[in-house]
C-alpha cells in the first residue's frame, strides 16, 4: 500500500544503494588496475557494472544494451543451471557474480576467464534505441529527448540530432557508443559475437565454455517467455526511417564502433556480417 511514509523510505534505500555501489566501485576500480591495467581499455565501466560473471566456469559476458542481453542472460543461466529459467533476466542479473565485489584474488583471475560481448550494427542499433525507448513514447524517463513519441523518421533524425550533441548520448547506456560501455578493447575479449548471427555465435559461445544448451537454441526474439516484447524488428525497418542525414548523424556518432567492430560505413550493407575482423 503507497502511503507517504513508504515513498520515504523507498527513496532513502534508492539513495542509500547507490551510495554503497558508488564506494564499491572505486574500491574494485583500484583493484582491478592494480592486476589489470594493460588490458583494462575503459575503467569507467567498472561502476557502470554490466557484467554477467560466472566464476565457477570462468565466464565474464560484458554487457552492451540493445545488443540481446536478455536473450543471451537467460540462455547461459539455463545451460550453467541445466533447469529452465523462471525468473525474469533483470533477477539473474542481479544474482551472479558483480565485478564491483571482486576481490584482489579475483581480479587476479579475471585475465584468465573466458571473456566475450555482443556487437551490433551501428546503424541497427540506433534504431532498436529509439523505437524501444524514445519512439513509443510509453516511458516518461525519455520524456526530455526529442523524438519522444513521435514515431516517424522525422521523431528519429530529431533524437539522432540531440545525440549528436553530447550530452543525451551518456543520459542512459542503451545509446551509448558500444566501445565505451565494454570494459576491455574488442580485441581483448575471447570472443566478439555478433548480434547479426547471434544463434550461431552463442553456440560457439557454449562449446567453447563446455556448457550444454538446456535445449536447442533458436533465433533472437522466438525463445524465452520473459524475453519476449525487446525484439523491435529494427533491421527490417531501415528504410522506413534512414534519411541521409539520419545515416550521417549515426557514422559520427558511432565512429569508434564502426571501425573497433568492423562495420560497414554503406547503409545498404546493413543486414550483411562485417567483412572486417576486430580492430
Amino acid at each position: 500500500m503507497f502511503t507517504p511514509r513508504n515513498d520515504f523510505i523507498s527513496r532513502i534505500r534508492r539513495v542509500s544503494n547507490r551510495i554503497v555501489t558508488r564506494y564499491r566501485a572505486r574500491h574494485a576500480t583500484r583493484v582491478l588496475m592494480q592486476y589489470n591495467a594493460d588490458i583494462i581499455r575503459r575503467p569507467q565501466a567498472i561502476a557502470r557494472n554490466k557484467f554477467t560473471i560466472y566464476p565457477e566456469h570462468r565466464i565474464f559476458f560484458d554487457r552492451i544494451g540493445k545488443n540481446a542481453n536478455q536473450y543471451v542472460v537467460l540462455t547461459l543461466e539455463e545451460a550453467v543451471k541445466q533447469k529452465p529459467v523462471e525468473v525474469g533476466a533483470q533477477v539473474v542479473k542481479q544474482t551472479t557474480k558483480q565485478l564491483i565485489a571482486f576481490s584482489a584474488a579475483d581480479a587476479r583471475e579475471l585475465r584468465t576467464y573466458y571473456s566475450f560481448c555482443v556487437s551490433r550494427n551501428p546503424y541497427t542499433r540506433a534504431l532498436s534505441g529509439f523505437l524501444d525507448k524514445i519512439g513509443k513514447g510509453k516511458d516518461v524517463t525519455f520524456a526530455r529527448f526529442p523524438g519522444f513519441g513521435d514515431n516517424t523518421a522525422q521523431g528519429f533524425t530529431a533524437f539522432l540530432r540531440s545525440l549528436s550533441l553530447g550530452g543525451e548520448l551518456y543520459c542512459n547506456a542503451h545509446f551509448w557508443p558500444q566501445t565505451e560501455a565494454i570494459l576491455f578493447h574488442p580485441r581483448q575479449y575471447t570472443r566478439v559475437a555478433r548480434f547479426e548471427r547471434l544463434k550461431e555465435d552463442l553456440e560457439l559461445v557454449l562449446q567453447e565454455t563446455e556448457l550444454k544448451p538446456l535445449t536447442k537454441l533458436v533465433a533472437y526474439g522466438q525463445t524465452h517467455a520473459q524475453d519476449r516484447g525487446k525484439h523491435t524488428g529494427a533491421s527490417e525497418r531501415i528504410a522506413q526511417y534512414y534519411t541521409e542525414e539520419s545515416a550521417d548523424l549515426v557514422r559520427r556518432i558511432y565512429k569508434g564502433d564502426f571501425e573497433d567492430f568492423g562495420y560497414s560505413l554503406d547503409l545498404s550493407e546493413v543486414t550483411s556480417l562485417p567483412k572486417q575482423a576486430v580492430a
